[in-house]
């Protein structure tokens, strides 16, 4: 019987991999930012979804063809809150999508090189509906792929939902002061941001789930975090809000080793306390039972079968966070002067996660002003960064003025696009800044001093950006323009 609420609103678990892979998994790493997953119709009777949480093997078996989608706009999604949709009753059971890399083989998670980071990013536009009721944390920690449960253990990493008031609330382990098992809390906490906030009207959003993961040693298991991030997903230009920000850990570095882990002291401690433990991580501590080598791979995205609804998914993958050590030892060239302070937490860095970058492919050993190791072009790499834009998008790296309206006091309106993949308005909150040079001559253009144009005198619409420039000083006519992107100033170090 459905009860009068959505008790399980587009729930998210992502669970790891000790189940067999559904035949043809949909989301693979060729499904990136400009080439998502999108469902259709006829994929849950085919391939790559399957039914988790099963009560029995009838539910277990269910045809998933009956699910509807519902038209937003000028897209649809697969709508999980019609009570003719075959889960539809059923509030403790998730509907899931498979994950796994180009061959179905799963996606791992862990590192060759040792002292190093990894970052790998699963995006889901999604929409939630309010829940009165938080998601079962017993059902999360025991969620299994498949009927009958047996004695196979398979968690999922982590899990989202909103509650009655509108919050978003995300799982969350918390260690007490004697890290035994019975002093770990599983819990849901509600943290400091509101759907209406991210999405004003409630639809959809892009959801972002970061993880991290760090290993000592080729062999050594590894140490893996995770926080979660939102937008809106109806303005391509809206900042990301991290949900977990200071609710969690914050990584920390062993002096004599030279690895990074949880600093467990650290709960709700100020900036950098980000990062939260997954679920299985957790468990895996204590249940010697629990084949923990699986707990590597991304495996499946799973929701509630019964309210919420879901667009696209795509994935970024073995990005790379630099450590201490790393900034010590190589040479970043552009890069360096954003890199100072916390390496786990500066512009670069979380550009490199957005996009899946590999920022060792931009380091030289230190004394070394030679190209990047393997030949990657550091100059194209680094205004990308200023872009905010994936660097490995085949467009040339070049704004494009779109617009010269001059006025009759000699001032002039000028209206500038980025490259494709490029939103202005992210660029410019971030690492860059917009740099105007106005001249009499062609000539002129080369020696003429520019002039900042600060963002807040900026109007932006999509992926362009508009500004008034004043007449000249002398009034003499200036009809020759040059607009560039730079550098803003990095932070300072702390």
């Amino acid at each position: 019987m459905r009860t009068s609420h959505v008790s399980l609103p587009a729930f998210l678990a992502l669970a790891c991999a000790l189940c067999a892979l559904p035949a043809r998994a949909q989301l693979t790493p060729e499904n990136k930012a400009d080439n998502p997953y999108v469902p259709q119709a006829g994929d849950l009777a085919t391939q790559g979804w399957s039914v988790l949480n099963a009560a029995d093997k009838e539910t277990q078996d269910t045809d998933l063809s009956g699910y509807t989608f519902t038209a937003d706009g000028t897209e649809s999604y697969l709508d999980f809150s019609g009570d003719a949709n075959p889960l539809g009753g059923l509030e403790t059971v998730y509907l899931a999508l498979g994950i796994a890399d180009t061959d179905d083989s799963p996606i791992e998670m862990t590192r060759d090189d040792t002292n190093a980071f990894r970052t790998d990013n699963v995006y889901a536009k999604v929409r939630f509906e309010r829940s009165a009721d938080a998601p079962s944390m017993d059902d999360l920690r025991t969620m299994y792929p498949s009927y009958p449960h047996g004695n196979t253990t398979v968690a999922p990493k982590l899990g989202l939902y909103v509650d009655a008031d509108g919050y978003f609330c995300v799982s969350r382990i918390r260690a007490g002061e004697t890290a035994t098992q019975e002093d770990i809390v599983f819990e849901f906490c509600t943290t400091k941001v509101r759907y209406a906030d991210v999405s004003p009207s409630e639809g959809a959003v892009v959801v972002r789930i970061e993880f991290q993961t760090f290993a000592a040693t080729t062999t050594a298991p590894s140490v893996r975090g995770f926080r979660i991030w939102v937008r809106n997903a109806a303005d391509d230009a809206a900042p990301e809000t991290c949900l977990t920000a200071g609710l969690g850990y914050r990584w920390t570095q062993d002096d004599e080793t030279k690895g990074y882990t949880f600093d467990f002291s650290s709960l709700e401690q100020g900036d950098g306390c980000d990062w939260f433990y997954a679920i299985d991580s957790a468990q895996a501590m204590f249940d010697q039972n629990m084949n923990s080598t699986a707990l590597e791979a991304l495996n499946q995205l799973a929701f509630s079968a019964t309210g919420g609804g879901f667009y696209s998914a795509w994935l970024a993958l073995n990005g790379s966070t630099l450590t201490q050590e790393t900034l010590e030892n190589y040479d970043f060239g552009e890069f360096n002067a954003f890199l100072q302070g916390n390496p786990m937490d500066n512009l670069v860095t979380d550009w490199a996660s957005r996009y899946g970058v590999d920022l060792m492919q931009y380091a030289t050993p230190t004394g070394r002003r030679l190209m990047a190791a393997d030949g990657a072009d550091r100059t194209h790499g680094f205004n990308a960064f200023l872009l905010d834009m994936d660097p490995k998008a085949q467009v040339e790296q070049r704004l494009q003025v779109t617009g010269i309206v001059p006025a009759a006091d000699g001032s002039v309106t000028l209206t500038v696009r980025g490259p494709e993949g490029c939103v202005l308005k992210n660029a410019l909150n971030s690492a860059g800044i917009l740099h105007v040079t106005r001249a009499e001559t062609l000539e002129g253009l080369a020696t003429a001093a520019s002039t900042v144009v600060p963002v807040d005198k900026l109007a932006f619409d999509g992926g362009s950006a508009t500004m008034v420039l004043p007449p000249a000083d002398d009034g003499a006519p200036l009809p020759f323009i040059k607009v560039t992107l730079q550098p803003n100033e990095p932070p300072a170090a702390e």
